[in-house]
């Protein structure tokens, strides 16, 4: 089973690295750094995992209602030149007018490899570059820098998208403005499924070793800055209302498959980034 991690329980967590002693002298290194943000990232990927699927149920995100209403183009290779053809015409344009009035399964998401890709190291406590106002509390040593991350969907889980309206439309011309129309070639409802959705990003953090206080290290912001998702092998099942085509499933799932992903990128990255605030600082501030 894959995993992503982002949960909101603090009694889950088991930090598995402490500083090393040479993290808590004068010489702050990266490498000793990058030890201690990846212990950080490592303990709180479990618990944005345990945390993702009620959060996205709760924030409207599975079932994510009204996702798309509009044109995906298709272009006249699928049968518009045929069709304007055979009345003298031209074709000009091909699209499906689509009502993808939900997705269901983003509460399966789940995360895992998150680690450090870039740091930074300073002695004492320094304020975080990507917000000024995280405090981790007082610092031996202060880190800063870029990680990045996987998301995978549970074993045997699925995202499935239904489209409560279908209608294929080609415009013909036939020498004119005056000698152009729309007909409608196909119209249906249909569902599709994507089988093995991934995605990857990176985030920006700012961590310390503690100069005191019960927790060695903590890490005081996160967030993610890009997200990437990918819906490979979408595939759709059609149902025709009106003149029924073996090529629109075929056609449909890849030129859906961007409109889907530009859609449900935005809320998932707050969703993450509201997970992560609510964890910070991780595991607790240093100090007393």
């Amino acid at each position: 089973m894959k995993k992503i991690a982002l949960c909101m329980g603090l009694a889950l967590w088991t930090l598995t690295v402490s500083p090393p002693a040479a993290a808590q002298s004068a010489a702050c290194t990266t490498t000793d750094g990058s030890k201690v943000v990846n212990g950080l990232l490592s303990s709180l990927t479990p618990v944005l995992n345990k945390t993702w699927p009620s959060l996205a149920v709760d924030l409207g995100l599975d079932p994510m209602k009204d996702v798309y209403e509009g044109p995906i183009k298709l272009g006249c290779k699928y049968g518009g030149h045929e069709i304007c053809g055979a009345q003298a015409a031209s074709c000009e344009d091909m699209w499906a007018d689509v009502d993808v009035s939900s997705i269901n399964g983003l509460a399966y998401m789940q995360f895992e490899d998150l680690a450090v890709t870039k740091l930074q190291a300073a002695s004492g406590t320094q304020v975080c570059p990507f917000n000024s106002k995280a405090s981790g509390g007082s610092y031996s040593c202060s880190y800063s820098g870029m990680g990045a991350g996987n998301a995978y969907l549970i074993d045997n889980s699925q995202i499935s998208a239904t489209l409560s309206k279908i209608k294929v439309k080609v415009k013909c011309n036939l020498g004119g403005f005056a000698y152009k129309w729309t007909e409608t070639v196909y119209s249906g409802k249909a569902k599709c499924y994507g089988n093995k959705p991934s995605g990857n990003a990176t985030l920006n953090f700012c961590a310390g070793t503690c100069a005191s206080g019960s927790a060695p290290a903590t890490l005081a912001y996160s967030a993610v800055d890009k997200l990437n998702i990918q819906l490979s092998g979408l595939s759709c099942d059609v149902s025709p209302d009106y003149n029924p085509v073996s090529w629109v499933a075929e056609v449909l799932a890849p030129a859906l498959e961007s409109t889907i992903v530009k859609k449900i990128t935005p809320p998932i990255k707050d969703a993450l980034n509201d997970l992560l605030k609510d964890q910070l600082p991780f595991p607790t501030k240093c100090g007393p």
